[in-house]
Protein backbone atom coordinates (compact mmCIF):
# COMPACT_ATOMS: atom_id res chain seq x y z
CA UNK A 1 0.00 0.00 0.00
CA UNK A 2 1.08 3.29 -0.83
CA UNK A 3 1.62 5.16 2.71
CA UNK A 4 1.88 8.66 1.51
CA UNK A 5 0.57 11.58 2.91
CA UNK A 6 -2.12 12.18 -0.04
CA UNK A 7 -3.51 8.58 0.09
CA UNK A 8 -3.42 8.70 4.17
CA UNK A 9 -5.61 11.49 4.28
CA UNK A 10 -7.65 10.34 1.39
CA UNK A 11 -8.40 6.74 3.47
CA UNK A 12 -9.21 9.35 6.76
CA UNK A 13 -11.55 11.69 4.65
CA UNK A 14 -13.48 8.42 3.33
CA UNK A 15 -13.65 6.79 6.55
CA UNK A 16 -15.10 10.06 7.79
CA UNK A 17 -17.50 10.06 5.65
CA UNK A 18 -18.16 6.61 6.19
CA UNK A 19 -18.98 7.46 9.93
CA UNK A 20 -21.26 10.06 9.23
CA UNK A 21 -23.38 7.75 6.74
CA UNK A 22 -23.14 4.66 9.33
CA UNK A 23 -22.31 5.78 12.91
CA UNK A 24 -22.75 2.48 14.49
CA UNK A 25 -20.12 0.58 11.36
CA UNK A 26 -17.08 -0.55 13.41
CA UNK A 27 -13.47 -0.05 12.44
CA UNK A 28 -12.78 -3.86 10.96
CA UNK A 29 -15.64 -3.12 8.75
CA UNK A 30 -14.98 0.12 7.79
CA UNK A 31 -11.61 -1.22 6.63
CA UNK A 32 -13.43 -4.06 4.81
CA UNK A 33 -15.31 -1.44 2.85
CA UNK A 34 -12.24 0.73 2.01
CA UNK A 35 -9.85 -2.11 0.91
CA UNK A 36 -7.28 -2.00 3.69
CA UNK A 37 -6.74 -3.72 6.77
CA UNK A 38 -7.87 -2.64 10.41
CA UNK A 39 -4.58 -1.44 11.37
CA UNK A 40 -3.96 0.56 8.58
CA UNK A 41 -6.75 2.73 8.82
CA UNK A 42 -6.53 2.67 12.78
CA UNK A 43 -2.96 4.76 12.01
CA UNK A 44 -4.50 7.46 10.23
CA UNK A 45 -5.45 8.69 13.34
CA UNK A 46 -2.00 8.51 14.67
CA UNK A 47 -1.05 12.43 14.14
CA UNK A 48 -5.05 13.71 15.36
CA UNK A 49 -5.66 15.70 18.26
CA UNK A 50 -7.70 12.90 19.63
CA UNK A 51 -5.44 10.10 19.18
CA UNK A 52 -2.94 8.97 20.88
CA UNK A 53 -0.96 5.83 19.46
CA UNK A 54 2.03 4.22 20.05
CA UNK A 55 3.39 1.39 18.88
CA UNK A 56 4.87 -1.22 21.41
CA UNK A 57 8.69 -2.17 20.88
CA UNK A 58 7.88 -5.47 23.02
CA UNK A 59 7.31 -9.08 22.67
CA UNK A 60 3.92 -9.53 22.78
CA UNK A 61 4.39 -12.34 25.74
CA UNK A 62 5.47 -9.81 27.87
CA UNK A 63 2.69 -7.18 27.45
CA UNK A 64 0.33 -10.59 28.22
CA UNK A 65 2.16 -11.67 31.17
CA UNK A 66 1.53 -7.93 32.47
CA UNK A 67 -2.21 -7.63 31.95
CA UNK A 68 -3.40 -8.94 34.77
CA UNK A 69 -2.04 -5.07 36.78
CA UNK A 70 -4.22 -3.83 34.67
CA UNK A 71 -7.24 -4.65 36.79
CA UNK A 72 -10.62 -4.60 35.86
CA UNK A 73 -10.46 -4.26 32.20
CA UNK A 74 -12.66 -5.34 29.21
CA UNK A 75 -11.29 -8.34 26.75
CA UNK A 76 -12.20 -7.99 23.31
CA UNK A 77 -11.49 -10.79 20.69
CA UNK A 78 -13.31 -11.56 17.38
CA UNK A 79 -13.45 -12.97 13.79
CA UNK A 80 -15.00 -11.25 10.41
CA UNK A 81 -18.52 -13.13 11.36
CA UNK A 82 -18.61 -12.32 15.19
CA UNK A 83 -17.35 -10.39 18.59
CA UNK A 84 -16.64 -11.54 21.87
CA UNK A 85 -16.60 -9.15 24.79
CA UNK A 86 -16.04 -10.45 28.41
CA UNK A 87 -15.04 -8.13 31.66
CA UNK A 88 -13.11 -9.16 33.99
CA UNK A 89 -9.66 -9.15 35.30
CA UNK A 90 -6.96 -11.28 33.31
CA UNK A 91 -4.99 -13.76 35.33
CA UNK A 92 -1.42 -15.27 34.94
CA UNK A 93 0.33 -15.90 31.78
CA UNK A 94 1.21 -19.70 31.17
CA UNK A 95 3.17 -20.00 28.03
CA UNK A 96 4.56 -22.72 26.12
CA UNK A 97 7.13 -22.01 23.18
CA UNK A 98 4.35 -20.26 21.12
CA UNK A 99 1.34 -21.13 22.79
CA UNK A 100 -0.33 -19.85 26.13
CA UNK A 101 -2.83 -20.21 27.88
CA UNK A 102 -4.91 -17.05 30.45
CA UNK A 103 -7.32 -19.24 32.81
CA UNK A 104 -9.67 -17.42 34.50
CA UNK A 105 -13.47 -17.49 35.83
CA UNK A 106 -13.53 -13.77 34.02
CA UNK A 107 -11.36 -14.43 31.04
CA UNK A 108 -10.29 -17.46 29.43
CA UNK A 109 -7.99 -17.40 26.85
CA UNK A 110 -5.88 -19.73 24.20
CA UNK A 111 -3.35 -17.89 22.21
CA UNK A 112 -0.80 -18.84 19.51
CA UNK A 113 1.90 -16.35 19.66
CA UNK A 114 3.10 -17.41 15.75
CA UNK A 115 0.39 -14.84 14.66
CA UNK A 116 1.15 -12.12 16.99
CA UNK A 117 2.95 -9.05 15.01
CA UNK A 118 2.32 -5.49 16.41
CA UNK A 119 1.17 -4.13 19.91
CA UNK A 120 -0.18 -0.47 20.07
CA UNK A 121 -1.22 1.48 23.08
CA UNK A 122 -3.90 3.85 22.27
CA UNK A 123 -5.76 6.97 23.90
CA UNK A 124 -8.43 8.51 22.57
CA UNK A 125 -9.72 11.62 23.60
CA UNK A 126 -14.06 11.71 23.25
CA UNK A 127 -14.48 15.07 24.90
CA UNK A 128 -12.92 17.70 27.30
CA UNK A 129 -12.60 14.72 30.25
CA UNK A 130 -13.31 11.44 28.91
CA UNK A 131 -10.61 9.67 27.58
CA UNK A 132 -10.85 5.46 26.07
CA UNK A 133 -7.36 3.57 26.25
CA UNK A 134 -7.07 0.37 25.37
CA UNK A 135 -4.17 -2.12 24.26
CA UNK A 136 -4.37 -3.89 21.00
CA UNK A 137 -2.91 -6.29 19.14
CA UNK A 138 -2.77 -7.31 15.33
CA UNK A 139 -1.20 -9.90 13.24
CA UNK A 140 1.25 -9.57 9.81
CA UNK A 141 -2.15 -8.75 7.54
CA UNK A 142 -3.08 -6.15 10.35
CA UNK A 143 -6.12 -7.53 11.61
CA UNK A 144 -7.09 -7.56 15.10
CA UNK A 145 -6.35 -10.24 16.92
CA UNK A 146 -7.58 -9.53 20.44
CA UNK A 147 -8.21 -5.86 22.47
CA UNK A 148 -8.34 -4.74 26.04
CA UNK A 149 -10.25 -1.74 26.88
CA UNK A 150 -9.63 0.07 30.24
CA UNK A 151 -12.42 1.73 32.10
CA UNK A 152 -13.01 3.49 35.26
CA UNK A 153 -12.75 0.46 37.75
CA UNK A 154 -9.19 -0.23 35.71
CA UNK A 155 -5.79 0.49 36.85
CA UNK A 156 -4.40 3.26 34.74
CA UNK A 157 -1.03 3.54 36.15
CA UNK A 158 -0.10 0.33 35.05
CA UNK A 159 -1.61 1.12 31.67
CA UNK A 160 0.57 4.48 31.71
CA UNK A 161 3.80 2.36 32.44
CA UNK A 162 3.72 -0.23 30.08
CA UNK A 163 3.11 2.64 27.28
CA UNK A 164 5.76 4.93 28.57
CA UNK A 165 8.12 1.64 28.63
CA UNK A 166 7.25 0.21 25.37
CA UNK A 167 5.94 2.70 23.56
CA UNK A 168 6.97 4.13 20.21
CA UNK A 169 5.90 7.50 18.35
CA UNK A 170 5.13 6.43 15.29
CA UNK A 171 6.10 9.42 12.91
CA UNK A 172 5.85 7.57 9.52
CA UNK A 173 4.37 3.86 8.63
CA UNK A 174 7.40 3.01 6.33
CA UNK A 175 9.00 0.47 9.11
CA UNK A 176 5.67 -1.08 9.24
CA UNK A 177 5.22 -3.99 6.31
CA UNK A 178 1.78 -5.42 6.56
CA UNK A 179 1.04 -8.60 3.93
CA UNK A 180 -1.37 -9.13 1.54
CA UNK A 181 -4.13 -11.81 3.33
CA UNK A 182 -5.46 -14.23 0.60
CA UNK A 183 -8.02 -16.80 1.82
CA UNK A 184 -7.06 -20.66 1.22
CA UNK A 185 -10.21 -22.90 0.90
CA UNK A 186 -8.89 -25.66 -0.80
CA UNK A 187 -10.31 -28.97 0.06
CA UNK A 188 -8.83 -32.73 0.23
CA UNK A 189 -10.65 -35.04 -1.53
CA UNK A 190 -12.75 -37.32 1.66
CA UNK A 191 -13.55 -40.27 -0.83
CA UNK A 192 -10.86 -42.29 0.19
CA UNK A 193 -11.01 -41.50 4.22
CA UNK A 194 -14.33 -41.69 5.45
CA UNK A 195 -14.87 -45.02 6.38
CA UNK A 196 -11.46 -44.76 8.10
CA UNK A 197 -12.68 -41.01 9.57
CA UNK A 198 -15.86 -41.64 11.28
CA UNK A 199 -14.32 -44.68 13.10
CA UNK A 200 -11.25 -42.59 14.62
CA UNK A 201 -14.37 -40.23 15.27
CA UNK A 202 -16.26 -42.91 17.15
CA UNK A 203 -12.65 -43.81 19.26
CA UNK A 204 -12.13 -40.23 20.62
CA UNK A 205 -11.61 -39.90 24.48
CA UNK A 206 -11.50 -35.76 24.51
CA UNK A 207 -12.79 -33.18 22.88
CA UNK A 208 -9.51 -31.77 22.20
CA UNK A 209 -8.00 -34.88 20.76
CA UNK A 210 -10.51 -34.10 17.56
CA UNK A 211 -7.97 -31.56 16.03
CA UNK A 212 -5.40 -34.01 15.71
CA UNK A 213 -7.98 -36.28 14.15
CA UNK A 214 -8.84 -33.52 11.59
CA UNK A 215 -4.89 -33.05 10.68
CA UNK A 216 -4.47 -36.85 10.72
CA UNK A 217 -7.14 -37.18 7.68
CA UNK A 218 -6.06 -34.02 6.18
CA UNK A 219 -9.61 -32.45 6.16
CA UNK A 220 -11.30 -29.33 7.21
CA UNK A 221 -13.26 -28.64 9.91
CA UNK A 222 -16.59 -27.68 8.18
CA UNK A 223 -15.28 -30.79 5.68
CA UNK A 224 -15.45 -33.54 8.66
CA UNK A 225 -19.14 -32.11 9.45
CA UNK A 226 -20.07 -33.19 6.16
CA UNK A 227 -18.62 -36.59 6.06
CA UNK A 228 -19.69 -37.19 9.94
CA UNK A 229 -23.49 -36.17 8.88
CA UNK A 230 -26.35 -38.65 10.13
CA UNK A 231 -24.18 -39.98 12.44
CA UNK A 232 -22.34 -37.73 14.56
CA UNK A 233 -23.58 -34.17 13.28
CA UNK A 234 -26.64 -32.88 11.50
CA UNK A 235 -27.60 -29.72 10.03
CA UNK A 236 -29.17 -26.74 11.69
CA UNK A 237 -31.89 -24.02 10.44
CA UNK A 238 -30.63 -21.16 10.76
CA UNK A 239 -33.11 -20.03 13.45
CA UNK A 240 -32.10 -23.25 15.72
CA UNK A 241 -29.30 -21.13 17.34
CA UNK A 242 -31.49 -18.26 18.62
CA UNK A 243 -34.05 -20.95 20.02
CA UNK A 244 -31.29 -22.31 21.79
CA UNK A 245 -30.07 -19.57 23.10
CA UNK A 246 -33.26 -18.48 24.36
CA UNK A 247 -33.87 -21.82 25.86
CA UNK A 248 -30.84 -21.21 27.86
CA UNK A 249 -31.89 -17.70 29.23
CA UNK A 250 -35.65 -19.43 30.10
CA UNK A 251 -33.89 -22.25 32.08
CA UNK A 252 -30.91 -20.48 33.65
CA UNK A 253 -28.27 -23.12 31.74
CA UNK A 254 -24.71 -22.08 31.96
CA UNK A 255 -23.39 -22.70 28.64
CA UNK A 256 -19.52 -22.21 27.17
CA UNK A 257 -18.45 -19.69 24.14
CA UNK A 258 -16.07 -20.04 21.91
CA UNK A 259 -14.78 -17.15 19.79
CA UNK A 260 -12.02 -18.04 17.09
CA UNK A 261 -9.54 -16.18 14.91
CA UNK A 262 -6.06 -17.47 14.07
CA UNK A 263 -4.37 -16.03 17.09
CA UNK A 264 -6.51 -16.40 20.04
CA UNK A 265 -9.33 -18.55 21.49
CA UNK A 266 -12.22 -16.32 23.73
CA UNK A 267 -14.12 -17.96 26.33
CA UNK A 268 -16.95 -17.56 28.01
CA UNK A 269 -18.05 -19.63 30.61
CA UNK A 270 -21.72 -18.91 32.23
CA UNK A 271 -25.71 -18.42 32.38
CA UNK A 272 -26.91 -15.73 29.55
CA UNK A 273 -29.96 -13.74 30.16
CA UNK A 274 -30.14 -11.71 27.53
CA UNK A 275 -30.66 -12.85 23.78
CA UNK A 276 -31.63 -9.63 21.66
CA UNK A 277 -31.81 -9.53 17.64
CA UNK A 278 -30.48 -5.74 16.46
CA UNK A 279 -31.13 -6.25 12.17
CA UNK A 280 -28.74 -8.96 11.47
CA UNK A 281 -26.50 -9.33 14.79
CA UNK A 282 -27.83 -11.94 17.00
CA UNK A 283 -26.84 -10.73 20.57
CA UNK A 284 -26.11 -11.55 23.74
CA UNK A 285 -26.24 -8.94 25.69
CA UNK A 286 -24.92 -8.93 30.04
CA UNK A 287 -23.67 -6.65 32.37
CA UNK A 288 -20.00 -9.03 31.85
CA UNK A 289 -20.61 -10.81 28.79
CA UNK A 290 -21.55 -9.44 25.35
CA UNK A 291 -21.51 -11.70 21.99
CA UNK A 292 -22.22 -9.79 18.50
CA UNK A 293 -22.92 -12.46 15.60
CA UNK A 294 -23.50 -11.54 12.38
CA UNK A 295 -26.32 -13.66 11.06
CA UNK A 296 -25.94 -12.36 7.26
CA UNK A 297 -22.08 -13.83 7.33
CA UNK A 298 -23.40 -16.70 8.59
CA UNK A 299 -23.70 -20.12 6.33
CA UNK A 300 -23.85 -23.43 8.07
CA UNK A 301 -25.02 -24.17 11.77
CA UNK A 302 -24.19 -28.03 13.02
CA UNK A 303 -25.16 -29.99 15.65
CA UNK A 304 -22.12 -31.65 16.29
CA UNK A 305 -21.22 -34.80 18.80
CA UNK A 306 -17.98 -36.26 19.98
CA UNK A 307 -17.63 -39.46 22.20
CA UNK A 308 -15.07 -38.55 25.31
CA UNK A 309 -14.35 -40.92 28.34
CA UNK A 310 -17.07 -38.61 30.33
CA UNK A 311 -19.48 -39.45 27.82
CA UNK A 312 -20.92 -38.00 24.71
CA UNK A 313 -20.76 -34.06 24.59
CA UNK A 314 -22.66 -32.10 22.24
CA UNK A 315 -22.27 -28.68 21.12
CA UNK A 316 -23.02 -26.09 18.05
CA UNK A 317 -20.58 -25.07 15.43
CA UNK A 318 -20.93 -21.90 13.54
CA UNK A 319 -19.04 -21.57 9.84
CA UNK A 320 -19.39 -18.74 7.69
CA UNK A 321 -19.71 -18.08 3.56
CA UNK A 322 -15.70 -18.54 3.93
CA UNK A 323 -16.14 -22.50 5.18
CA UNK A 324 -14.39 -20.83 8.47
CA UNK A 325 -15.01 -21.41 12.08
CA UNK A 326 -17.17 -18.58 14.07
CA UNK A 327 -17.98 -19.96 17.16
CA UNK A 328 -19.08 -22.76 19.04
CA UNK A 329 -21.51 -23.31 22.38
CA UNK A 330 -20.79 -26.05 24.62
CA UNK A 331 -23.20 -26.67 27.90
CA UNK A 332 -20.55 -25.68 31.00
CA UNK A 333 -18.73 -28.85 32.05
CA UNK A 334 -15.38 -29.98 33.34
CA UNK A 335 -13.38 -32.66 32.36
CA UNK A 336 -14.96 -35.90 34.86
CA UNK A 337 -18.02 -34.90 34.67
CA UNK A 338 -21.29 -36.00 32.54
CA UNK A 339 -22.89 -33.39 30.51
CA UNK A 340 -25.46 -31.49 31.90
CA UNK A 341 -28.99 -32.88 31.06
CA UNK A 342 -30.55 -29.14 30.89
CA UNK A 343 -28.43 -28.79 27.94
CA UNK A 344 -28.84 -31.89 26.08
CA UNK A 345 -32.70 -30.73 26.74
CA UNK A 346 -32.42 -27.90 25.18
CA UNK A 347 -30.18 -29.32 22.16
CA UNK A 348 -33.18 -31.56 21.83
CA UNK A 349 -36.06 -28.40 21.28
CA UNK A 350 -33.47 -27.59 17.85
CA UNK A 351 -32.67 -31.56 16.75
CA UNK A 352 -36.29 -32.95 16.40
Amino acid sequence: MDHSLKTQTEIKAKWEELKREQPSLRIRDSAEILGISEMELLLTERNSDKMNIRLLDVNPAEILARLKDLGYVMALSRNDSCVHERKGIYGDLELNGQMGLILGEDIDLRIFLSHWKYSLAIEEKYNETEVKRSLQFFDTFGRAIHKIHLNAKSNLQSFLEIKEKYGMVLESLDALEFKAYKENFNEHSTISVGIEFLQDWSELKDTHDFFGLLRKHKISRLQSMVLAEGRFTKRLDTISLQILLDECVLNGIPIMVFVYNPGIVQIHTGAIKNVKVLGSWLNILDSEFNLHLNQEKLAEIWWVSKPTNDGEVQSVEVYDHNKQLVVQFFGKRKPGFLEREDWRAALRKILC
